[in-house]
């Protein structure tokens, strides 16, 4: 459950803290009364502000649904929910370190309810559709430069890095679709068992299989 925040605005001059504040409030209200059925005088309602204020910093309800999902993956990336993925690691190391990451933040509260929203609405909605590709596409971006990375300085090769990370990525939705819509979420264990497994499985059997130097390291 997302619990409310203060109800107290911030400050007008403070711009980022205004646009903070507007994400959290439209959270809550997407995720009481899903995409479809949220208004945008319902989140200016929420944050008590104008609707002028809200437009001028959202012109639609897709700009704000995105900034929200934005902003949670966002939180994802720093502060108490960062991990850090070091950079001289290899490859596999790499998908166990991003698969774990993936696997916490995907099962977080907010986003079993964005996930949920997007299973649920994007064939009504084709900005939802647009939005859930645009994420994809981020994380087979950051994964395949990564990959990148190790491979030449593992094997002088590149081998397919693009190919490498969209069949990673597309195991990991699959596993965390299921996981959501079936409620059957993963507690710390399990969920780092998986993403060892699931590494291991893709190392041995799939597109890295027989990959030179790429099991050097002991998951």
């Amino acid at each position: 459950m997302i619990e409310r925040r203060s109800r107290g605005r911030p400050k007008a001059n403070d711009l980022g803290a205004i646009e903070d504040h507007l994400i959290r409030e439209a959270s809550l209200v997407f995720f009481d009364k899903g995409y479809g059925h949220a208004t945008m005088a319902a989140v200016a309602a929420a944050a008590r502000v104008s609707k002028t204020t809200l437009y001028s910093r959202f012109p639609t309800k897709a700009d704000l649904f995105r900034a929200m999902v934005a902003k949670h993956t966002a939180e994802w990336g720093s502060g108490a929910n960062s991990t850090p993925i070091e950079t001289d690691t290899s490859v596999s190391e790499l998908l166990l370190a991003y698969g774990d990451l993936a696997i916490r933040a995907g099962t977080s509260p907010e986003f079993i309810h964005i996930n949920r929203l997007l299973y649920s609405e994007s064939g009504r909605f084709p900005e939802l559709a647009a939005i859930a590709e645009e994420r994809m596409k981020l994380g087979v971006e950051y994964l395949t430069d990564e990959i990148a990375a190790r491979l030449q300085r593992e094997t002088g090769e590149y081998r397919e890095p693009r190919e490498i990370a969209e069949l990673f990525l597309t195991l990991l939705s699959g596993w965390l679709s299921t996981a959501i819509l079936t409620s059957r979420l993963p507690d710390s264990e399990q969920r780092r068992a998986w993403a060892h497994q699931a590494t291991e499985l893709f190392v041995g059997a799939g597109p890295l299989a027989g990959k030179a130097n790429l099991n050097e390291r002991h998951l």
